[in-house]
């Protein structure tokens, strides 16, 4: 195995970019180079699997790919796990969703997005492909928020936004998280400057507020959205969970109002909404922003971690290691225990994390690497141009097969009979319908053709 082929070349001189098949340290990968994917747009090393739950030090995270939802916890001393969101109700609370064009979707099950979970080096991912739109991948990776001490107290998070559509299209990234841990004393939220928000309140900066933090006193989770590496926010709101699912994109407020309404009771949540991105052709940006956890009645970590971020004092690789050998540390250590947790990663799980934030220093700056909205470019490699360009070729080719063969009688699977993919193809052709800067009417056709099939199959059956 050549480990210099897995890593990317940097992105620019202050944005690095290296490949995480770095992955070697979580010995789930060590086993089988086999089983490996990679990613082709974000460039992560990942294996497939459904719903699982994986930790580090004093976090948890949940994933489950049949809704496309998350979920986040604390393990304090005694590791106990203690919810930092809403686990209700398979975690539907907590997800993101993305703005492309007119059309906004929900990243879970019920908007028909096709979701994927995958294990990685340093934490888990969810995957959310609109088909024929554009993908979102959202990767939560454990670090500690000191670069001396071996203990996860922070989640990484990154969205990737990748532009699948035939030309440039306008992307805008929403995160929904329903916390809980204030919401039992009154006190649901504060920031840097404000010691308690008790109503709705929306920020359109975070410069001077910095983070939300829920807490109970016990356990604390901080939300970091301003810092170095940190990407802007358009709109932070704080409001009543029903009030923020069911309002538009970006939620409107009345600062006198509770966490109440007519369906809930002093149930708050958190709304994040990042600014309109301009993505090319199979282009890809990224997002990021931290999440920091304090257990056992401390304070989270996160206006130490925003410091080091500042100084360069965190875990996080800038370049590409020279020496790969340290990657495989920890492996046989691992090997030696006789019931390692199944759930956790490898020995010096930290060891060689890289750095992939997309570096924003300040607006005004123009920094060598940056677009003018301060997002980094997830450049890619030419090996993996070339990777793309043959996958195109071959669905190019692919293409002209179905378009020789469109008078051929089509065959319905049992898949197809299902209501949900029902369900789902018909909201895709009336997406279609109702955009005219979307509409393929050779697609459009294919799937109109391929749901009077699907029909006249049911009618047969009766």
């Amino acid at each position: 195995m050549k480990i210099a082929t897995f890593f990317r070349k940097p992105l620019a001189r202050r944005v690095m970019l290296p490949l995480i098949l770095l992955a070697l340290p979580f010995s789930l990968f060590a086993k089988d180079e086999a089983s490996y994917n990679v990613d082709d747009y974000t460039g992560w090393a990942y294996k497939k699997d459904s719903s699982f739950s994986v930790s580090e030090g004093k976090l948890k995270l949940s994933v489950k790919q049949g809704t496309g939802s998350f979920c986040i916890y604390a393990i304090n001393e005694k590791g106990s796990e203690i919810p930092l969101l809403s686990a209700y109700d398979s975690f539907s609370s907590n997800h993101f969703g993305v703005r492309i064009g007119k059309h906004e979707y929900n990243l879970n099950r019920e908007s028909g997005v096709v979701c994927q979970s995958r294990r990685t080096p340093y934490g888990a991912q969810l995957s959310y492909t609109i088909k024929k739109q554009g993908i979102v991948v959202i990767d939560f990776t454990f670090m500690p928020s000191d670069s001396s001490s071996t203990v996860a107290d922070v989640l990484r998070v990154s969205a990737y936004l990748v532009n699948l559509g035939k030309k440039k299209q306008t992307f805008s990234l929403k995160g929904m998280f329903d916390t809980v841990l204030g919401e039992p004393s009154g006190n649901h939220f504060m920031t840097a400057t404000t010691d308690q928000i008790d109503k709705e309140v929306q920020f359109d900066s975070m410069n001077e507020e910095k983070w939300i933090c829920s807490t109970n006193g016990e356990t604390s989770v901080q939300f970091l959205l301003k810092g170095k590496g940190i990407n802007p926010t358009h709109e932070v709101t704080l409001s009543n969970k029903d009030t923020l699912s069911k309002n538009s994109w970006v939620p409107s407020v009345k600062t006198s109002r509770s966490f109440n309404s007519v369906l809930s009771y002093n149930n708050s949540a958190l709304c994040v909404n990042w600014p309109e991105i301009q993505l090319e052709k199979n282009d890809s940006k990224v997002i990021t922003f931290y999440i920091s956890v304090g257990t056992d009645s401390e304070a989270p970590a996160g206006d130490e971690f925003l410091s080091a971020l500042e100084e360069g004092r965190t875990v996080l690789h800038e370049c590409e290691p020279k020496d790969f050998s340290y990657l495989f540390a920890g492996v046989e250590e691992e090997k030696k225990v006789k019931k390692p947790r199944k759930d956790a990663l490898g020995a010096k799980w930290w060891v060689g994390m890289p750095n992939i934030a997309s570096y924003y220093e300040e607006e005004e700056e123009d920094e060598e690497g940056l677009d003018a909205d301060g997002y980094a470019e997830a450049s890619k490699t030419s090996a993996e141009n070339a990777s793309l360009e043959s996958a195109k070729a071959t669905k190019e080719a692919n293409s002209s097969s179905k378009s020789k063969a469109k008078d051929e009688p089509i065959v319905i699977t049992e898949e197809q009979l299902d209501t949900k993919y029902i369900h789902n193809l018909i909201n895709y052709i009336k997406s279609l319908e109702n955009d005219s800067e979307l509409i393929d009417q050779e697609e459009l056709n294919r799937l109109n053709k391929e749901l009077d099939a699907i029909l006249e199959k049911i009618r047969s059956m009766n």
